[in-house]
């Protein structure tokens, strides 16, 4: 069991004190099917003991807090890609987030660190959390990557906006597509990283 956040941290942000430290990752958004299989193989415990609640004492420091939000938040999208289990513990992943942002040492935070705090807020299907999700990347700190991250979050928000939900998202939890949201589908090819990049070209 992994009971220390900085193993989650230095891999995922890399180690305090390396070249990697506060860069942008190219596996963040980019792994590919290998990264998923080490993801899987290395942190499947660790995020069974946070969705368990065990983890819970990483929040005593705010980068292990951002830590708990990667488990939860992005480990099972890749862990479960293509499962109804990427999204199972969405609403534990935001609570955390929130409880982060509500609190102020949230702000002293590196930019990217502050990113995945974010995320969470970008993969609600809650209108609400989605106004918070725009609001919190327009006043990220700049980095040569914000309006990017901006963008994603603006066109998460509008299609929570239309929809009411992810329509990219029906297929794998078993929902029913509606007629518009069937046409917007045929329109996009974006799904968000919600299956593997073999299968969205199926």
């Amino acid at each position: 069991m992994i009971d220390n956040w900085s193993q989650v941290y230095d891999f995922w942000f890399g180690e305090p004190g390396s070249i990697y430290h506060g860069e942008v990752r190219d596996f963040w958004f980019g792994g590919g099917a290998e990264f998923d299989e080490e993801i899987a193989g290395r942190f499947s415990e660790t995020y069974a003991d946070a969705v368990a609640g065990r983890l819970d004492g990483w929040f005593a420091d705010p980068r292990g807090a951002v830590s708990l939000i990667v488990v939860l938040d992005q480990f099972p999208r890749n862990m479960f890609r293509g499962d109804p289990r990427s999204f199972e513990y969405d609403h534990l992943a935001l609570a955390n987030a929130k409880k982060l942002v509500d609190s102020p040492s949230h702000r002293d935070l590196m930019t990217v660190e502050k990113l995945f705090a974010y995320l969470p807020y970008e993969h609600s299907e809650n209108m609400e959390d989605q106004n918070t999700s725009v609001s919190l990347f327009v006043s990220i700190d700049e980095h040569e990557q914000k309006q990017e991250w901006l963008d994603y979050a603006v066109e998460h928000r509008d299609i929570i906006e239309r929809f009411g939900r992810f329509p990219h998202r029906n297929p794998i939890l078993g929902r029913v597509n509606t007629p518009e949201e069937e046409a917007w589908l045929q329109e996009t090819d974006q799904r968000f990283g919600t299956v593997s990049e073999d299968d969205a070209d199926k």
